[in-house]
């Protein structure tokens, strides 16, 4: 056969394995792709666009290639924060303003949970009955309601805390249950509604954005306006020092919130493609970042294939977590100040418990089994969070599970499921003395430990040679809850710096900062 008479053979002619092969070579760039979050496309890890002219040849090859590049490479995501003067408006970035309604409107449905303002006439409806159904393990927290007894007693509820229930679930709760009080206000005649018309209520129970959206300046002036409508007290973007107004701290939404824009913008066709989704929590994000993998569970659904591994950086995320705790301005005063230059170790378990469950809770949310892992990275401090692991984390959950122990063995009398969920009565003392962080922590960090989580650390973590709550147990003799939750306290190391040359704790918080004049407005 001469080459007048060979058979040309054409690029789809090719047996698929090899141009599979092809495509491979030619659309699989070292690390994968990340996607820029300001362009909401792909680009490869070296910052270079995607070299795809080859989709240009025919329907089918754009077809394969397309799915070869999102079924055969891994998609990172980062945290973002937008260009500075694109989204200013009223002194305030749009993650900012986000972060502030997020807070402001939980703030509300909190305050009046927490208050005695609640109707009287609630208590004689059916709304407790249909919400405990919802949420049973929030019954005993409205029984306590109820009783309508030191409904003002500083206890792990509302602001201050969930009840021990894993936050967004305590959210989800309050939101649930100021929404049937209003469905039925008519009946009541409270102080909760006393400000608001009927109107103004169903806008503020509908007033619901899902934490891991980002908005548009359109969708905050919105939001804002409803607020400004109801007259909601909005919480404060500076402190009250000169220092403190003139520093600004850089916001960003969470790599979880990117990665789910980008997926609503593909076809429900091209998301199919999708294999390994990687998710760089790099910086602490807005509106209760710690629960955005909720929003990741319909697409896991979609595609059972689909993978997805949450990574967030302790230093700079996870240790600077503020939900439930105290306001996220209040948190960084201390070290914005000077007052403060090291990590305080009683607020390590607490942070990393809410990442813990937040990701545990996500399989009774529906997340479908082997579709979501949580890692928690510790940079260049390996050795100091491998510390703090054990040092803290674990002897933490080791005192919970004991005084848990001691309760059921009545060895601590308790009166009431409100007296486990008390404060020491002292208007001064800090989440330090509470004896517990979150129903089940103890269990879920015996499993992370154990390797047997979804919850993972990039450091090596043992509790070989640490103390189990019957040590514990078997060494105190106490039988009050106060002793148990100053000794938690004292029996650990108070603060934790890092190593250099790693940045130091307030070095890192430091990098999130600038100090501005009057904002562009270009």
């Amino acid at each position: 056969m001469n080459s007048n008479t060979m058979t040309k053979i054409g690029f789809l002619d090719l047996p698929g394995e090899l141009r599979n092969a092809i495509y491979g070579h030619y659309a699989t760039p070292e690390g994968g792709y990340v996607v820029d979050p300001q362009s909401n496309k792909l680009k490869t890890s070296k910052g270079d666009a995607p070299d795809l002219a080859l989709m240009f040849t025919c329907k089918k090859v754009a077809y394969e290639l397309k799915s070869h590049v999102l079924g055969y490479n891994t998609l990172t995501f980062s945290t973002y924060c937008p260009p500075f003067h694109h989204d200013w408006r009223d002194g305030q970035p749009i993650p900012d303003a986000f972060d502030l309604i997020m807070q402001t409107v939980t703030q509300v449905f909190g305050l009046s949970l927490d208050s005695k303002t609640l109707p009287d006439a609630f208590f004689y409806s059916d709304i407790d009955k249909v919400v405990s159904s919802a949420y049973p393990s929030l019954a005993p927290y409205l029984k306590h309601l109820r009783t309508k007894e030191d409904r003002d007693v500083p206890i792990r509820t509302g602001l201050r805390g969930s009840a021990g229930q894993v936050p967004s679930v305590f959210r989800s709760f309050a939101r649930s249950l100021m929404r049937e009080i209003v469905a039925r206000q008519l009946q009541y005649k409270a102080a909760p509604f006393q400000h608001y018309s009927q109107d103004g209520l169903q806008s503020l129970v509908s007033l619901d954005p899902e934490p891991w959206s980002i908005p548009t300046a359109a969708d905050i002036s919105r939001m804002k306006a409803i607020i400004n409508d109801l007259s909601l007290p909005g919480l404060p973007r500076t402190r009250s020092s000169v220092e403190y107004k003139e520093r600004r701290v850089k916001r960003y939404f969470s790599a979880a919130a990117v990665a789910i824009r980008f997926l609503k913008s593909l076809s429900a066709n091209d998301r199919q493609h999708l294999r390994t989704i990687i998710l760089e929590e790099d910086h602490i994000g807005v509106a209760f970042s710690e629960c955005h993998g909720l929003g990741l569970i319909p697409f896991c659904h979609e595609n059972p294939r689909l993978r997805v591994d949450r990574r967030a950086n302790l230093w700079r995320n996870v240790l600077q977590t503020t939900t439930a705790h105290h306001t996220w301005y209040d948190f960084r005063s201390g070290y914005t100040l000077g007052i403060a230059r090291s990590l305080d170790a009683h607020t390590i378990s607490y942070v990393v418990g809410i990442w813990m469950m937040e990701a545990l809770e996500l399989g009774r949310a529906g997340m479908p089994a082997g579709s979501f892992t949580l890692t928690f990275t510790g940079g260049p401090g390996h050795q100091t969070c491998s510390d703090m692991f054990r040092a803290v984390v674990w002897r933490d959950a080791t005192y919970q599970s004991a005084v848990e122990t001691c309760i059921e063995r009545r060895i601590i009398p308790f009166a009431s499921w409100a007296d486990k969920q008390r404060s020491p009565p002292d208007d001064n003392v800090t989440r330090a003395y509470w004896w517990s962080s979150f129903d089940g922590f103890p269990q879920a960090v015996r499993d992370m430990f154990a390797g047997r989580s979804i919850v993972r650390c990039d450091f090596p973590i043992s509790c070989d040679g640490e103390r189990d709550a019957e040590d514990y147990i078997r060494e105190n003799g106490w039988d009050t809850i106060l002793y148990w939750a100053y000794y938690r306290w004292v029996d650990r190391p108070r603060s934790y710096s890092r190593v250099k040359p790693d940045p130091s704790w307030e070095e890192m918080l430091a990098e999130d900062e600038y100090t501005i004049g009057t904002p562009s407005q270009t």
